[in-house]
């Protein structure tokens, strides 16, 4: 991933911090050929039925099961695409994303081409 095209999600990231009212912010960006295809959020007062199924005990959205939720019903065409985790915490500090178990084992069955997460360090790490 080429470092404008990380800037430019991190800068989306700051941009919507507000919509969050948790501690932590995740944001998760669907990637193809450094172009954004869609975006999702974590949401501490949102669930849905699919959270359910896919074995999440807590009930809040994470924001890659946010992203991909529109395409749930052709989610092949998400194969070779690139998917992206950004965490800002409280005080504005890039952190860990690293997807959960569950989220990860999802991202992974979808055929994502590169599953990339910050790290403590506001580095770019790929899975």
């Amino acid at each position: 991933m080429n470092s404008r095209l990380y800037k430019r999600l991190l800068d989306m990231s700051f941009e919507r911090l507000h919509m969050i009212d948790g501690k932590t912010k995740h944001f998760t960006f669907i990637v193809k050929k450094n172009r954004i295809v869609h975006m999702g959020w974590n949401d501490y007062n949102t669930s849905h039925p699919i959270l359910q199924k896919l074995g999440y005990g807590l009930k809040k959205l994470h924001s890659e099961v946010a992203a991909i939720m529109p395409f749930r019903n052709n989610l092949q065409s998400l194969a070779g695409m690139d998917i992206v985790n950004t965490r800002v915490n409280t005080f504005g500090e890039i952190k860990l994303s690293k997807p959960c178990v569950i989220c990860a084992h999802w991202v992974g069955m979808v055929g994502f081409k590169n599953i990339y997460y910050t790290d403590n360090n506001g580095e770019l790490q790929k899975v």
